[in-house]
């Protein structure tokens, strides 16, 4: 039997040993916890970014599928339908070719710098910027490649938009086309060369008046090819001047005009201009004629140089001819008017010719030309009074042969400029009685696309 003082004195020494302990390991534990602690939080952490970037990746999937069934919607609307450039033009067609859209367009900055030694309070020199055109057109074929369209929409400084083109037409077969509407009378070669595709700053004064520009009338056409080497053209139209009028407002009763292009040599599309590109292979040889008439309605009268007239008859013909580099085109006029087809003393002619060339000294980039005008009048008409002779020399740089160039010229009127041969085109001021020599100096930029 333990003795009972011993008894307690080993108690009292278990419990001290066990506190001492517990103390002692009491700083391990904390620690251990701690660490414990911090790996929970941890793993919390990582479960959490992991479940972020879950719920980011199931987000952005949903936004691709979304995207991707927004994309085959709009694909299926547009089933069938291509576009693009075809290198000359913005299109819009269906696959299977049975709809076609082109869309172009034209602008032309220029500056004018006219001298005349007018006296008095004419100012001398006038100087100044213009736009003469701006354009906009659209072309193609609906439902079938032989139904053709083509509208276009001519503005130009200080004038209203007008339409220029507005025809509808059928392709009988590749060589014979009818068509109807708004369009360039088949009259005269210079007049069917686009303004886009000229080259000088434009047309010479003789073709602006005889073939009245452009030559937009209203009416009934035909395109005939009967052989490789022959085109013949002809409408019925309201008259030479009378596009773009009412039928009971112009002055025409009826017209009717017709011309034919003959290929000696070369492709009849290098007909389009009268630059001799390098492309062109060999060399390029047309010739061609028209001709033109038109009666006036009662009290009405037909347009002529020489103001109105009750009947007017006109005939031109031409030549164009294009080798390594060089070309040359020649057009000649001859207008037949009668103010009373009863009496001869009012019947008058006016003749006109117009010669002009260019040489590429830099092929497809400078082109160097000059132009020879003359028109003459018999002594029967009223006005002008004198024949007159133009001289024209200019240079043409290529930035993207008639889509994008620069054309300078300078034109001198060797004899009076009259008030009825003031064009707008060609930048011609009248001259003051017995004044002559007049100069007009212009420079030109165009974008065509």
């Amino acid at each position: 039997m333990i003795n009972k003082p011993v008894g307690l004195l080993s108690g009292a020494l278990v419990c001290g040993l066990s506190a001492m302990a517990m103390a002692q390991a009491a700083p391990d534990m904390a620690a251990e916890i701690s660490a414990l602690r911090s790996e929970v939080a941890s793993m919390k952490a990582s479960q959490n970014q992991n479940w972020l970037n879950e719920r980011r990746a199931e987000e952005v999937k949903a936004l691709v599928r979304e995207v991707l069934a927004d994309a085959d919607t709009r694909a299926s609307m547009a089933t069938g339908m291509t576009a693009g450039h075809n290198g000359k033009n913005f299109y819009l067609a269906s696959e299977d070719g049975t709809f076609l859209l082109l869309v172009g367009g034209q602008i032309q900055v220029r500056y004018v710098a006219d001298f005349r030694s007018n006296p008095g309070n004419v100012a001398n020199p006038e100087l100044g910027f213009e736009i003469p055109r701006v354009k906009m057109w659209f072309a193609g074929h609906i439902g079938d490649p032989n139904i053709f369209y083509k509208i276009g929409i001519a503005a130009g400084t200080g004038a209203n938009a007008v339409i220029d083109d507005a025809l509808v037409g059928y392709n009988y077969s590749d060589t014979l086309s009818v068509f109807a509407g708004r369009f360039q009378d088949r009259f005269s070669r210079e007049s069917l060369i686009t303004n886009d595709r000229m080259q000088a700053v434009d047309r010479s004064l003789v073709t602006n008046l005889f073939a009245n520009g452009d030559n937009y009338v209203e009416g009934l056409g035909v395109d005939w090819q009967p052989i490789d080497m022959l085109k013949i053209g002809a409408t019925i139209n309201d008259g030479m001047g009378s596009g773009g009028t009412a039928f009971n407002a112009d002055g025409t009763q009826f017209a009717i005009s017709a011309r034919g292009d003959l290929k000696l040599a070369g492709d009849f599309k290098n007909m389009d201009d009268v630059e001799a590109w390098s492309t062109i292979d060999g060399l390029q040889l047309f010739v061609g004629a028209g001709v033109h008439y038109e009666d006036a309605k009662t009290g009405g009268g037909v347009a002529s140089i020489n103001g109105a007239g009750t009947r007017l008859t006109e005939l031109t013909a031409d030549a164009l001819a294009k080798f390594q580099g060089l070309s040359l085109m020649g057009t000649g006029y001859a207008a037949f008017v009668e103010n009373n087809p009863n009496s001869t003393a009012n019947h008058f002619t006016f003749f006109g010719a117009a010669v002009q060339g260019g040489y590429f000294i830099i092929p497809d980039k400078l082109e160097p030309f000059a132009r020879y005008e003359y028109l003459g009048v018999d002594g029967h008409a009223a006005s002008p009074h004198h024949d007159l002779h133009i001289v024209t020399v200019g240079a043409n740089y290529f930035l993207k042969k008639h889509a994008a160039k620069f054309t300078v010229d300078v034109s001198v009127a060797l004899n009076r400029v009259s008030g009825t041969l003031v064009l707008a085109d060609n930048d011609l001021l009248a001259d003051a009685f017995r004044k002559t020599g007049q100069v007009v100096a212009r420079a030109q930029f165009q974008l065509v696309f």
